[in-house]
């Protein structure tokens, strides 16, 4: 739910002014200069379609770390695409673990209901739901103080917020970073068991693979090269093309993925069994 986005940035607003040195006492000093903010994740001019999977990307790794750190499995929030009645567009929905469990309780006495069975009132499941939100609430707020890598995972979804709401972004180059997924923790597409979310900044992405089937897809940007490097053997380029699916000879592990990209560029890796 776009609630939970919206609290996470109000939270964030106010831990990662701390976190950077952004106070009242020396804005005077600061004064019309623009703030730095660490690992900028966007460079200036991109489209608006590249700036908003820029901003899912960093609201996936503000998810990954909370449900990495917090205390109650149903906090855990994942995101999916879902069909909208009327509509071919699928639409971004990011829900706690509980919230999903909510509607699917009232779904099933709202059937009851209808066939005059033994119902018990759907208010009841909405009102646990909206008092497990003010737990999730409280827990963010405590996390986003305590944990530095929360803090910038915030700090950079904020500014991306910001660029869409027409701001200005520092123009400070790109880091490269990733937030992988496994099949069981959040629900994958193409029956994939591992999903690996980058976004290319001024250095090349390397990784291990973790399975020797692999494709690349929900690319924003140019890729302009993907190698691969596997024990004993030399360095090759593989050709790339949206769609593509390959397969490396079980002999060749362990295998290192190189992919080289425009800065800003974000495309997601799937790995199946």
């Amino acid at each position: 739910m776009r609630l939970v986005v919206a609290a996470a940035l109000s939270w964030g607003a106010l831990a990662c002014g701390a976190a950077f040195g952004q106070s009242e006492g020396n804005a005077g000093d600061e004064a019309g200069a623009s703030v730095e903010v660490d690992e900028e994740v966007v460079v200036r001019g991109r489209s608006r379609a590249m700036l908003r999977a820029q901003i899912e990307l960093a609201e996936e790794a503000v998810f990954a770390r909370f449900n990495e750190i917090n205390s109650n499995d149903e906090f855990d929030i994942h995101c999916r695409r879902v069909m909208v009645t009327g509509s071919n567009i699928p639409r971004r929905v990011c829900e706690p673990n509980f919230w999903r469990y909510v509607h699917r309780r009232a779904g099933e006495e709202t059937v009851r209901a209808l066939q005059r069975s033994a119902a018990l009132p759907t208010e009841m499941f909405l009102a646990e739901g909206l008092y497990k939100y003010q737990l999730l609430e409280e827990e963010m707020r405590r996390l986003v103080a305590e944990d530095e890598e929360l803090q910038r995972s915030l700090s950079r979804l904020l500014t991306l917020t910001e660029a869409e709401r027409g701001g200005e972004l520092p123009p400070s180059f790109l880091s490269t970073v990733s937030v992988q997924e496994r099949a069981g923790e959040t629900e994958l597409p193409y029956d994939a068991a591992l999903r690996t979310s980058v976004r290319i900044g001024r250095d090349p992405w390397s990784y291990t693979l973790a399975e020797r089937t692999f494709t690349i897809a929900h690319v924003y940007g140019e890729i302009r090269r993907v190698e691969v490097e596997c024990d004993g053997r030399r360095k090759q380029r593989l050709r790339f093309d949206v769609g593509v699916e390959w397969t490396l000879p079980e002999a060749w592990a362990p295998c290192e993925l190189t992919v080289r990209a425009t800065p800003g560029t974000t495309f997601a890796l799937y790995e199946f069994e």
